[in-house]
């Protein structure tokens, strides 16, 4: 079973490896897509509290 794993592992490295590219743009949408939503419901959050004139 262990060299089976290990076997799944290496593959795995090797294909990120390889699609290196498409990984780093992924992660920047995740990023972006995560600190937007965060960044709204703080905002909103500010709006919410805010004192009406």
């Amino acid at each position: 079973m262990l060299p089976m794993i290990r076997f799944a592992y290496v593959m795995a490295i090797r294909r990120a490896v390889s699609g290196w590219r498409l990984e780093a743009v992924l992660f920047g949408g995740i990023l972006l897509a995560v600190t937007l939503m965060a960044s709204s419901v703080i905002f909103f959050d500010l709006l919410s509290n805010a004192p009406s004139s």
